[in-house]
């Protein structure tokens, strides 16, 4: 891919909701969010390092016992949480890819989280499943 993404709409929309939480900058962060290419980090295993890779996404866990897809909306947020670790690659998703991981039987997750060492916004699983 020769272009990044660019997510600044996305990182505005962050910022306004958390600042003042309505329902309208509640509407335009999630409009955001599902028009955002995300920086998503996966742990490579370091037997593989020199031939074909697998790897798991990267997940984070609250004090609670939540976990969340990690998700980043530049390489420079990526680079605060996972530096230059060695085993960290990246892949950029888009919101339904992420919504089939996050929500997929099984997968353990509760959510997913936008850029952890910055504006730390949580997207919950429950809030990317249709409504009954």
């Amino acid at each position: 891919m020769n272009t990044k993404p660019d997510n600044t709409k996305l990182v505005e929309a962050m910022k306004q909701f958390k600042a003042i939480r309505t329902v309208i900058f509640q509407e335009e962060f999630y409009k955001a969010v599902v028009e955002t290419i995300f920086y998503v980090p996966i742990s490579v295993d370091k037997e593989s390092a020199g031939t074909e890779k697998t790897g798991k996404l990267c997940a984070l866990m609250t004090s609670d016992k939540k976990r969340f897809l990690s998700t980043y909306t530049s390489e420079e947020e990526l680079m605060k949480s996972y530096g230059g670790r060695e085993e960290v690659r990246c892949t950029l998703l888009n919101f339904p890819a992420i919504r089939e991981i996050v929500t997929k039987k099984n997968s353990g997750l509760d959510g997913f989280i936008i850029d952890d060492k910055g504006e730390n916004v949580a997207v919950m699983r429950e809030e990317m499943l249709p409504k009954e």
